[in-house]
């Protein structure tokens, strides 16, 4: 049986494309042939999460989001000899949990944190090779920041942690033994942007969806509960948003094409999920438009009871603004729409535009362009039943191609992450 070592400093209280992309690859390798053994903070509470065939070993040191900047920050411009003084505690620990396990070679990595950390263990010695997962780009995260801020203050401040995360991008990345990348645009943008890793070992693996990997059953007793306590009528028509209030998210952009589609068009609902920097702005703008009683804030929600609402919804809208990290990898919260079976609508990215030809997953809008989100809006509206018919089997093609299942199930053992 091979065994496969992965680290990551998530304690999985709350859930995102990170975290449940993490629990789809480890669950669908503790599945098949392969001894999974996971380093990690989850807390005891979320170990249901996760295949019981995975060996937990945990960490238990918790870094707050002041802590993690710090460390990256000190990793960025100091000497590693100061970074080692400063955290002497959390390396001895690790240096510890590392050497009683005889972990030492091809640990895979997988967030910006993690990636952090497997430089600073190797550059001590701790381990020797270690695999990357890009699936994000914090310099462009932090470049999308700068140029969407007004306040010049803010953007010197997103200016300098860009330059600071190229930096330490740098350093981390050209002792890393192999990557993961999330989709063949990103290995082509990190190949341009940090030419020294041309030489690694290079594997594709995909943002996928894990909503179909159980083959779950919609319990009907939590949705005719959750329609009552939202005081929903079976004559209107729900349009739903699941993810993250930020500004490149585009929360704002549906909130107004909904305002202008639900004045010629009768009973319908927005049902917004999720939390984030922008969503009192959202708040606001939905009470100044007087959509107080047509928009439902449900706030976070666990990733089990998505495939309940989405069940429940009869539009799912991805709208996304323009921004280069869509342009290069699907977003998760794109597939599970499409594992819905429901009529979905998304942005012309690239990266879906390479699954999603002439519109057969999905209907599509132009990024950033309200108008054209509107009209696309508009249409899913009227013309749903013809839609609903054409979309429906979209959970087909998702269960086959898009599932770490599926992925797994088509990849050669003998290729996987590690040589």
């Amino acid at each position: 049986m091979k065994r496969i070592v992965f680290f990551s400093m998530n304690n999985f209280c709350k859930e995102g494309g990170a975290s449940i992309r993490i629990i789809g690859i480890l669950n669908s390798l503790a599945s098949r042939d392969y001894d999974i053994v996971f380093m990690s903070n989850c807390i005891p509470e979320k170990r249901y999460l996760f295949h019981p065939n995975i060996q937990h070993i945990p960490i238990n040191y918790p870094f707050s989001r002041r802590e993690k900047g710090s460390f990256q920050f000190l990793l960025s411009i100091f000497p590693l000899v100061v970074v080692n003084l400063i955290y002497a505690q959390f390396l001895n620990l690790l240096k510890n949990k590392f050497q009683e396990n005889s972990f030492d070679n091809n640990v895979v990595f997988f967030e910006y944190l993690d990636n952090s950390i497997a430089y600073w263990l190797h550059y001590n010695k701790i381990i020797n090779r270690y695999i990357d997962d890009l699936h994000g780009i914090a310099p462009v995260e932090f470049e999308i920041q700068r140029k969407m801020n007004e306040s010049i203050l803010w953007k010197l401040k997103f200016y300098i942690k860009e330059k600071l995360a190229k930096r330490l991008d740098k350093k981390q990345y050209s002792s890393a033994g192999g990557f993961l990348f999330a989709s063949n645009e990103m290995h082509r943008y990190f190949l341009e942007n940090y030419p020294g890793i041309a030489e690694k070992q290079a594997y594709i693996l995909p943002f996928m969806t894990a909503l179909l990997d159980e083959n779950k059953v919609i319990d009907e007793n939590i949705k005719s509960s959750l329609l009552k306590k939202l005081a929903i009528k079976d004559s209107e028509k729900l349009i739903l948003f699941a993810g993250s209030f930020k500004v490149i998210d585009g929360v704002p952009d549906l909130i107004e094409a909904f305002y202008t589609v639900s004045r010629d068009q009768q009973n319908l609902r927005l049902i917004l999920i999720g939390d984030g920097p922008t969503k009192n702005d959202c708040q606001l703008q939905v009470k100044s438009l007087g959509l107080d009683k047509s928009v439902i804030f449900v706030g976070r929600i666990s990733y089990e009871m998505l495939s309940v609402f989405q069940d429940l919804a009869h539009i799912i809208v991805c709208p996304n603004r323009q921004n280069l990290f869509s342009e290069l990898i699907i977003h998760v919260k794109y597939l599970d729409a499409l594992a819905s079976g429901k009529v979905v609508i998304g942005g012309a990215f690239k990266s879906v535009m390479e699954i999603n030809r002439n519109e057969e997953l999905s209907l599509l809008f132009k990024p950033s362009d309200i108008d054209s989100l509107t009209d696309v809006l508009r249409k899913s509206v009227v013309e749903y039943e013809e839609l609903k018919t054409k979309y429906q089997h979209n959970i087909c093609y998702i269960r086959e191609k898009m599932t770490y299942s599926a992925f797994f199930n088509n990849l050669n053992k003998n290729n996987i992450f590690v040589s």
